[in-house]
């Protein structure tokens, strides 16, 4: 069965898991928003500090682990909230929480394992609080989504297996480093 990226009169029965899909395939948390890089230079400094650096980047490996569980059934979102707010605020928090819970309405739920190859492109531990930005290669090639049957769905369009998520952290004293931003670059492979 395909799940069209726009549900026709042909497919009335759809809406809800096409819209699911479609956004959630766009980026790993359905992000809309673009990163607030303005005001947060790629390389604020000439050389990146590895422990800051590999800080930001378990924060952001952490939560991806965390959501993806969510969406293949592995854990409850309820159960699994009080740590992906303790990894995430903001935009990237809001998109986490309802993408899993779109899936979840829809009876979505995930088979297999995407990969992903983050980075820390910038960091700048002299703003207030200091910044990291991280690009990722999310690849979900390998990734299916599933009805509540277990049939796996497909869905048309022109949405790459293989995109560029661009994310934000941030260094909270008390918490270490947070998500507060992500976003996929559309059209952009890796």
């Amino acid at each position: 069965m395909r799940v069209p990226l726009s549900p026709g009169p042909e497919s009335p029965s759809w809406p809800r898991p096409t819209a699911v899909l479609t956004a959630a395939l766009l980026c790993l948390t359905a992000c809309s928003a673009t990163p607030d890089t303005a005001d947060t230079p790629a390389d604020s400094e000439p050389s990146l500090d590895s422990a800051q650096a590999e800080a930001a980047l378990e924060t952001y490996r952490s939560a991806q682990a965390l959501y993806i569980d969510v969406v293949q059934g592995e854990r409850d979102l309820d159960e699994a909230l009080p740590e992906l707010e303790e990894l995430s605020s903001g935009q990237a928090l809001e998109a986490f929480v309802s993408d899993t819970r779109a899936f979840e309405e829809a009876g979505v739920t995930f088979e297999g394992t995407p990969t992903s190859a983050p980075e820390v492109t910038g960091i700048d531990t002299e703003a207030d609080p200091a910044v990291a930005t991280i690009t990722d290669c999310w690849d979900d090639t390998a990734w299916q989504p599933v009805n509540e049957d277990g049939q796996p769905l497909e869905f048309d369009g022109e949405q790459l297996p293989r995109r560029v998520i661009n994310a934000r952290a941030e260094q909270h004293d008390e918490q270490g480093w947070v998500l507060t931003q992500m976003s996929p670059e559309e059209g952009r492979t890796c």
